[in-house]
């Protein structure tokens, strides 16, 4: 029994990180990732009411977190490079346009500004500590406006670990 939890934290730690390791948004894993946040009632990145669920059911865009723009410009011409689920968020259309192709530095800061004086310019969240859930909900790591084309593939690897837990808080869950 030791052996089978053991092989158990090591598919959490190490397998389903790695199965997320893909382009494919119909992957299975990704789509458990999207089933644990409507499990959960997440919300959408940056959303301060509309969920995973609505914007499923309805109208929500799959929006890259570094955009896919400004990965290209800098380094990462790749669609493998660029288009990984881990980088893949789902968010309202005007949250989606909002941001553009602006990396997390500069929309981040943006954030920032926006809970500091409550004037809007991405969605509706003028709270950190609703911004910092937002984040959780959505497996995107609290460092967030720190990440740039130089430490994006730092940012994957972390994102990965945090949507298996996602994953595994789901599965233990049910």
């Amino acid at each position: 029994q030791v052996e089978e939890a053991e092989l158990s934290d090591a598919f959490w730690a190490v397998s389903l990180p790695a199965a997320l390791e893909t382009t494919s948004t119909s992957s299975p894993f990704f789509q458990t990732f999207l089933a644990a946040q409507v499990n959960q009632n997440g919300r959408g990145f940056l959303s301060k009411a509309i969920t995973v669920a609505a914007m499923h059911q309805q109208s929500g865009d799959i929006h890259h977190i570094v955009p896919k723009d400004y990965l290209q410009k800098n380094g990462f011409p790749d669609r493998g490079d660029y288009n990984q689920v881990a980088n893949f968020v789902l968010t309202e259309t005007s949250i989606n346009i909002s941001i553009s192709n602006k990396p997390p530095t500069t929309y981040m800061s943006e954030m920032d500004q926006q809970v500091k004086t409550g004037a809007l310019s991405i969605g509706e969240i003028t709270n950190s500590g609703d911004l910092a859930k937002n984040l959780a909900e959505n497996a995107v790591p609290q460092s967030l406006s720190t990440i740039d084309a130089n430490s994006y593939r730092e940012f994957l690897v972390e994102r990965r670990k945090l949507m298996a837990d996602v994953i595994r808080n789901y599965y233990q869950s049910l």
